[in-house]
């Protein structure tokens, strides 16, 4: 789903005194989803069209038998999950929830002024529940959870994803424009939480596909 407001004082933080974005656009950047067949028919070119891009691969899932395939959709907007639920999975396909990148792009008319916002972001940002170091890498800044767990090696000798992080960048053009609110790329200040895992989804209201659709990101 894209949501598009042109009230972005709503988003500013307390203390941000510098220029203001045009506008705020609220939707999903990939979401992920393991389901319980292998392949997909239907008008899967119209839900391409509905999104950057839909992939769907055969893969069973780890520690879950039930699970024989996947799709990957990026940044789909609410056409695409409507379509993917009336034309693809009906009562039929049994679907689960795995990754979600829950975003916001604060749209400026210039570079120097995104720049400005997230420099102040990555500074006074403060997320609830991620307590693992703030790291900047090239011009991305991510804010990491911290659980002992996520931080050192499983008993395979492999390392396990947090469970939800963030990122923040603003040296590209908005992704999320994907209903065309915008007629040309616009400077993007883009913000994204990321829920890895069935459990940090369910915690996060994005349960089952339908919760995808009418998610209220604010």
């Amino acid at each position: 789903m894209t949501t598009t407001t042109n009230r972005p004082a709503l988003y500013l933080p307390p203390g941000y005194l510098g220029a203001r974005p045009v506008a705020v656009i609220l939707a999903f950047d990939r979401v992920r989803m393991a389901m319980d067949q292998s392949t997909l028919t239907g008008p899967i070119d119209r839900i391409r069209r509905a999104c950057r891009d839909f992939v769907v691969e055969s893969a069973f899932m780890e520690y879950n038998a039930r699970y024989s395939g996947k799709f990957e959709m990026f940044q789909p907007s609410r056409r695409a999950f409507d379509l993917l639920v009336s034309s693809c999975l009906g009562d039929q396909v049994a679907v689960l929830p795995i990754y979600a990148e829950v975003a916001m792009d604060f749209i400026f008319e210039d570079g120097e002024k995104a720049q400005v916002f997230d420099a102040w972001i990555s500074e006074h940002m403060v997320i609830r529940g991620l307590r693992g170091d703030i790291r900047r890498i090239g011009r991305t800044t991510y804010f990491n959870g911290a659980k002992p767990a996520d931080a050192v090696g499983t008993a395979e000798g492999k390392k396990r994803k947090p469970r939800r992080t963030a990122a923040l960048y603003s040296d590209r053009p908005s992704k999320l424009n994907i209903e065309g609110d915008f007629g040309s790329p616009r400077f993007a200040v883009h913000l994204e939480l990321r829920f890895n895992g069935a459990p940090a989804l369910r915690r996060a209201g994005l349960a089952s596909i339908s919760d995808f659709s009418g998610f209220d990101h604010r």
